[in-house]
């Protein structure tokens, strides 16, 4: 009987409902939550990102070079859709909605009295935050991430266990540092490269003699940004047959993308723009157009 009263508890005992927090910004970016990349806001302008845990969660906006332009920490109630618009100089503008879809009016919201209780069905909503709070709230977002915290997120529990199979390495080589007694700082912005010992490199010149600004993605990653009028850079890239991408850096709209033939020992001399095709000038069957 006693038992039967103790299961009866547990079912009758409300549940957190995940939350769902849409990012919505004016120009491409990478978005990261809790210290940790969303792979699926890469060159975006709106990111949504489902299954959150109810709480306060650190995010922060970089740039496609993964330079930090905005952090601040947003609190999450449980069962929301909360909508968050950011344009760069500016802070978040955030609005959050009940389970059921509808959110009350700002001022409702304002002028409603202190709630003395909260019952299972009863909304949740984001409250305006003072400006003692906010600061306190950016000053804790400025702190690195503990390891229990990332390692959490990773396993799946938090926010962004979406990028856990990219993250797994750093988690280690956190962890162990962290057992080492060594600071890392500030959460790293832009995933690294790593690069394995057994993997050679061949060379290539990406040489732009004019137009607008470009961004040259090699197999899905961000190896290069040439700016505006006439650029010539060498970067070094693993031999064989890579897939190179061109978009505008400005708008991130795809220019052309291709098949790179890497070679160990040739130096290749790559012209890009951004009105005209990729062409290896010394050995043109190099690079194939993918049309």
């Amino acid at each position: 009987m006693l038992f039967r009263i103790f299961l009866m508890l547990i079912w009758c005992l409300p549940a957190m409902a995940s939350s769902r927090v849409v990012v919505s910004t004016t120009e491409p970016v990478q978005l990261f939550v809790d210290g940790m990349l969303i792979p699926t806001s890469i060159g975006n302008i709106r990111s949504a990102i489902p299954h959150v845990e109810p709480g306060n969660h650190v995010i922060a906006i970089h740039d496609l070079l993964g330079n930090l332009q905005h952090k601040e920490t947003v609190k999450v109630p449980a069962g929301a859709d909360v909508r968050i618009s950011w344009a760069p100089g500016g802070q978040f503008q955030i609005t959050g909605a009940d389970p059921a879809g509808a959110a009350p009016p700002a001022a409702a919201i304002a002028s409603a009295p202190p709630p003395t209780g909260n019952p299972t069905n009863a909304p949740v909503h984001i409250q305006p935050r003072s400006e003692n709070s906010v600061e306190a709230l950016r000053s804790s977002a400025s702190r690195a991430p503990s390891v229990g915290t990332v390692t959490s997120i990773v396993t799946g529990s938090g926010v962004a266990g979406i990028a856990a199979g990219a993250a797994a390495s750093g988690v280690r080589s956190l962890t162990y540092g962290a057992k080492a007694g060594i600071s890392f700082g500030d959460p790293v912005a832009v995933p690294q490269r790593i690069i394995r010992p057994n993997v050679v490199y061949g060379q290539v010149r990406f040489i732009k003699s004019g137009g607008g600004p470009i961004v040259v993605y090699e197999n899905g990653m961000v190896v290069a940004r040439l700016e505006e009028g006439a650029v010539e850079l060498d970067l070094s890239i693993e031999v064989g047959r890579r897939e190179l991408e061109i978009r505008s850096a400005l708008d991130n709209r795809i220019l052309y993308r291709g098949d790179l033939q890497v070679e160990r020992g040739h130096h290749i001399q790559l012209s890009v723009s951004e009105d005209t095709p990729p062409r290896a000038l010394q050995r043109p069957w190099l690079y194939k157009d993918a049309g």
